[in-house]
């Protein structure tokens, strides 16, 4: 390599390049892996940075790497390291025709895992995806409530025992089960029943709440003063540490997972909301909740309406007018459905 140098002198510096003795035994190989395999802290920060996807295959590495990676605290701290393994990789949709699964990958893969290994469990076309959340999907086995968890990405389920609580009202079935998970918190799930009663004779509602914890694989009951107002709107969503939802009468109610109590606020009335036909999606994206809504059936037209963690109220986010080109292309577009 030849410089100049940029001083009075002006003379030229010639310069050579050195070379670095990168050549390595294989003695001296084994020994820096034997260093590394002996020391579990150096080993765990190591597999810390190693993508979700491939972690799971070092698993077969050895029973050790195994016992290891499988840890729910390891798995926790993993979610911690790596923030960007909770965006979301996929979906799993039906096609109500014929009752099949599909799957779509966001990130150009040719799928997502396949579901068959829960076939011992499913119960033909009863069997449904009632929930999910963070990676976790919760079945239905329809009329019975039979629940399971799993979770597609290691091929692991969990059949959930039966809760034990009275099913006469039918409500199960309507309002659904939740799914409470957040891996950057803790490895332990809960699956939470929420059915809304009404009694007469005192003039007064409830909710009669059936919790779940991995954590301790059993069942808890308890009951909730419902808010005052009216009926309550059946989408639901985790989001920021609880399940919230909606009534018709501005009452945003939300459920505390670890605290396990019940809250309503009442919300104002402007931005209005409309009722639960027009909700076109209220779910959790990108860390606020959304809320979008829209006048029409065919959504060419609509508002998103966000909530942020700090402040339990809405404001509008934008608005959004897709007319002009569903009237440019007429024949592109019939229905459209919005997600997030």
């Amino acid at each position: 390599m030849v410089g100049y140098e940029q001083g009075r002198t002006g003379k030229k510096v010639t310069s050579k390049r050195r070379k670095v003795d990168t050549s390595c035994t294989s003695s001296d190989h084994s020994r820096a892996v034997e260093v590394v395999v002996s020391n579990e802290d150096l080993l765990t920060e190591i597999l810390f940075l190693v993508p979700a996807k491939p972690l799971l295959k070092f698993k077969s590495v050895s029973k050790h790497w195994h016992s290891l990676i499988s840890q729910p605290q390891f798995g926790s701290n993993h979610t911690c390291r790596n923030p960007t393994s909770l965006l979301i990789s996929g979906l799993y949709f039906y096609r109500w025709i014929n009752k099949e699964r599909k799957s779509v990958s966001l990130h150009g893969h040719q799928g997502l895992p396949t579901l068959a290994f829960l076939d011992p469990v499913r119960k033909g076309t009863k069997s449904k995806v009632v929930d999910s959340c963070n990676g976790l999907l919760l079945f239905s086995n329809g009329d019975k409530l039979d629940y399971f968890v799993c979770n597609p990405t290691t091929q692991r389920y969990i059949a959930l025992p039966q809760h034990g609580g009275s099913t006469s009202s039918g409500f199960w079935e309507q309002f659904g089960a939740c799914l409470a998970f957040d891996p950057s918190k803790s490895p332990y799930y809960k699956v939470v029943l929420i059915s809304y009663h009404f009694s007469f004779e005192e003039r007064s509602s409830f909710y009669l709440i059936y919790i779940y914890s991995s954590k301790t694989a059993s069942w808890k009951e308890m009951r909730a003063i419902a808010p005052l107002g009216g009926g309550s709107y059946q989408r639901r969503v985790f989001w920021n540490g609880a399940i919230h939802w909606m009534n018709s009468t501005y009452i945003h109610i939300r459920f505390d997972i670890d605290a396990e109590n019940l809250t309503g606020t009442p919300m104002p009335k402007v931005p209005n909301i409309l009722k639960e036909d027009k909700i076109q999606y209220f779910g959790e994206c990108g860390g606020s909740l959304l809320l979008i809504q829209s006048r029409e059936d065919s959504a060419m037209g609509f508002r998103i309406l966000e909530m942020k963690k700090d402040c339990y109220r809405w404001i509008v986010k934008c608005k959004v007018n897709l007319r002009p080109i569903c009237n440019a292309f007429p024949e592109g577009y019939t229905t459209l459905y919005i997600g997030c």
